[in-house]
C-alpha cells in the first residue's frame, strides 16, 4: 500500500506561511546559544584562509571510497534545506534575523516547488503528475535538450531554485529526479490504470520519491561522509538539535559543519566517454548563471554519464571525489562572485558574522576530547598559519571541523564534531517533518527495485530513471 503525503500540496504562498499553520521554516537559529562566540579579526582569517588552498593537480587529494556524484548530491540537498541570499555585509550577527528560503526539511521543494496545482509550469498540461522535461526534438540538431533543463528562451532553466542550474551536475542531477519521479508515476499509472485522479496519483508519486530521496540521505550518503558511531548513535538515541524549539536551520550546520562539501568538490573528473579530466571551471559555463559566456541548452558532447559520477559498474571506477581537509581545489576557491576571490577566507567570515563559536568549545559541549592547539598548529603550512595568529588554541568552527576530519579520520569522513553537527541537524529535521518515514515509520525499507533488496542507492535511483528516458537507457556519449 502507498502512503499519501503532504509534502507539496500544503506548500509556502507568497507569505510564507503553510495554510493553517505558523512558520516552522524561514528562520535560522542556534544549537549551542550558551557558547560565546569566536572573534578573530581579518587579516588573521586571510592569512589562514591562503593557506586553504591547494594547487595539487587535482589529484593528489583524490578520495577513491566517495564518487564525485556525492560531492554534488551533497550540494543538491544543501539546496534543499536552506537557502540565503543575505550578502556578507547584510550578514546579522543574530541568526534569527536571517530568512531561510527553503523549508527545513528535506522535501524536494527545490524540485517540486508548491506542486501542480500552484506551480503548473514545471508539469505537463496533460498529465499534471509528470515533469514538463526539455524538448526531445534539438532545435539545431546538435542539443541533446531532452537531457537538458528545460528553459525559456533566454535560457533560465524553469525551475523552482536557480541554484540548481548554477552548474552542470548539480543541473543534471535535478533533471535525474525529474526523469526520477515521472518513472515512479509511470509506474503508478501502469498498476492504476483506472485510477483518473491525477494530482492524487502526483502526491503518492512524489511520496515515493521523497521516501527513497530520505533512504539516500540517511544509508547512501551519510554513511559514506560521517563518523559511522556518531551516525548510529543519533539514529539510535535521536537527535538533541531541536528540543522543544521545533525545527530550524541551525547555523552551526549551513555556515560550517555542511560546508565541509566545499573541501570534496574535485579540481577535475570525467564527465562522460568523451569529456575525460575536465576542469571544474568548465562545469560552469554549461548554466544560464554564467550569463553571455554560458553554453546552453547542454551541447550534446556535455551531457553527464553517470557511470563516470556514481558506482554503476564494479568494471568502471568513477571519479572521485577529494579528501575531506582543509583544502579546496583552486578553481571552487576563486568562484565567489565577490571581489574578494578566495571562498575559504568568505566562509571564516561568515562565521565570525553570525557569531559561531569555536570548534573546542562545541567539542567539549558534546563531551568530546578537543584537538589539541598542537595537533592543529603542527600540522601543514594551515597549521602554522593557525598557530602565528592563535587561531589553533581557539579554532574557527569551519575550519576546525575540516582539521578535524584530516586528524581524526585522514579526510575519509568528518570528525566527531562535524559528524555530530551534521547527524543532528538532517537526522533532526527527519525526526520532526511528521510525513518523514523517520518519524512516521521506522520499519519502512524502500520496494523499488535496487541492487540489495530493501536498500537502495544512489545506482539504485540512476538505474530506475532510466527507465523513463529516451530509448529506456542513458546517454551514450
Amino acid at each position: 500500500m502507498v502512503m499519501i503525503e503532504n509534502h507539496g500540496t500544503r506548500y509556502r504562498d507568497g507569505s510564507g506561511l503553510l495554510p493553517g499553520e505558523g512558520s516552522r521554516q524561514g528562520k535560522f537559529g542556534r544549537m549551542f546559544p550558551m557558547l560565546e562566540p569566536l572573534a578573530a579579526s581579518d587579516d588573521d582569517l586571510r592569512a589562514l584562509a591562503a593557506k586553504m588552498v591547494v594547487d595539487d593537480g587535482g589529484r593528489a587529494a583524490d578520495h577513491l571510497q566517495l564518487p564525485a556524484g556525492y560531492a554534488f548530491l551533497g550540494q543538491f540537498i544543501d539546496h534543499d534545506m536552506t537557502f540565503d541570499p543575505t550578502s556578507l555585509k547584510e550578514v546579522a550577527t543574530d541568526p534569527a534575523a536571517l530568512v531561510n528560503y527553503r523549508t527545513p526539511a528535506l522535501d524536494l521543494d527545490h524540485l517540486y516547488g508548491r506542486g501542480p496545482s500552484v506551480d503548473p509550469q514545471y508539469f505537463t498540461r496533460a498529465r499534471c503528475e509528470l515533469f514538463q522535461l526539455a524538448s526531445t526534438t534539438p532545435e539545431d540538431g546538435l542539443q541533446p535538450a531532452r537531457f537538458d533543463l528545460p528553459r525559456l528562451a533566454n535560457m533560465f532553466a524553469v525551475i523552482p531554485d536557480r541554484r540548481n542550474d548554477e552548474n552542470l551536475i548539480v543541473a543534471q542531477l535535478h533533471v535525474l529526479f525529474q526523469y526520477f519521479h515521472n518513472a515512479v508515476a509511470q509506474g503508478l499509472h501502469l498498476s492504476e490504470p483506472a485510477s483518473p485522479d491525477r494530482l492524487l496519483r502526483f502526491n503518492r508519486a512524489r511520496d515515493i520519491v521523497i521516501r527513497h530521496y530520505h533512504w539516500i540521505v540517511l544509508y547512501d550518503f551519510l554513511p559514506r561522509v560521517l563518523d559511522r558511531g556518531v551516525l548510529d548513535e543519533v539514529m539510535t538515541k535521536g537527535s538533541t538539535a531541536f528540543d522543544r524549539r521545533g525545527p530550524f536551520m541551525p547555523v552551526e550546520f549551513s555556515a560550517a559543519a555542511y560546508r565541509f562539501g566545499h573541501s570534496i568538490v574535485p579540481e577535475r573528473l570525467d564527465v562522460n566517454a568523451s569529456k575525460r579530466d575536465v576542469t571544474l571551471d568548465k562545469l560552469f559555463l554549461h548554466a544560464a548563471a554564467a550569463g553571455d559566456a554560458a553554453d546552453v541548452p547542454v551541447p550534446t558532447g556535455w551531457i553527464a554519464d553517470w557511470r563516470c559520477l556514481f558506482q554503476l559498474d564494479p568494471e568502471r571506477r568513477p571519479s572521485p571525489s577529494r579528501r575531506i581537509d582543509p583544502y579546496l581545489a583552486p578553481t571552487l576557491a576563486k568562484l565567489t562572485g565577490h571581489e574578494n576571490p578566495s571562498l575559504a577566507f568568505l566562509n571564516l567570515k561568515r562565521g565570525v558574522k553570525v557569531g559561531l563559536p569555536s570548534g573546542q568549545s562545541v567539542a567539549k559541549l558534546y563531551g568530546y576530547e578537543p584537538l589539541t592547539a598542537e595537533e592543529i598548529g603542527d600540522s601543514g603550512e594551515d597549521g602554522l598559519v593557525a598557530k602565528e595568529t592563535g587561531l589553533n588554541a581557539e579554532t574557527p568552527l569551519w575550519y576546525y571541523i575540516l582539521k578535524e576530519a584530516q586528524i581524526q579520520a585522514a579526510g575519509l569522513r568528518l570528525g566527531l564534531v562535524g559528524s555530530r553537527i551534521v547527524a543532528d541537524t538532517i537526522i533532526g529535521l527527519l525526526e520532526s517533518d511528521s510525513t518523514s518515514f523517520l518519524c512516521r515509520d521506522r520499519r519502512w525499507t524502500p520496494h523499488l527495485p535496487a541492487e540489495v533488496k530493501g536498500a537502495f542507492t544512489m545506482p539504485d535511483l540512476v538505474r530506475y530513471a532510466t527507465e523513463a528516458m529516451p530509448d529506456g537507457k542513458l546517454p551514450e556519449i
